[in-house]
């Protein structure tokens, strides 16, 4: 008999904002299709958040970011952030897909929220 691991702290979080969201993950047939042409309620990975495009992929690799489309509101793209950072509300950060050094707290930052995004770096961590 296999033990079942037990969920961890990490997907306890994402699945506790997926649920916020009312999000489910793209199917096969939506697989790596942009952004922009996924209907809302969706969310998938992707290695190119910062493109025109944003590909929405099923499988979550290492140093992907998942990017949520709710129903309601902008996109969102999920990574962690120095809890230094998010308790200041700082303007100009380092997002990474895993956890990364001091990038600890997973957040979830809208689009409309976003000024500009720088990235991913393909180096330290893969932040944007």
């Amino acid at each position: 008999m296999n033990p079942i691991a037990p969920e961890t702290a990490v997907d306890q979080e994402r699945q506790t904002i997926r649920l916020q969201n009312s999000v489910r993950l793209v199917t096969k047939q939506e697989d790596g299709r942009p952004l922009e042409r996924l209907p809302d309620g969706i969310f998938g990975f992707t290695y190119s958040p910062a493109s025109d495009a944003i590909p929405l992929f099923v499988r979550h690799a290492k140093a992907s970011f998942e990017v949520h489309k709710p129903a309601s509101g902008p996109y969102q793209i999920l990574g962690y952030l120095a809890p230094s950072q998010v308790e200041a509300r700082a303007q100009d950060v380092k997002l990474y897909p895993d956890a990364f050094g001091e990038a600890t707290k997973l957040v979830a930052i809208a689009s409309d929220r976003i000024g500009r995004l720088k990235g991913p770096s393909r180096a330290g961590g893969n932040y944007l």
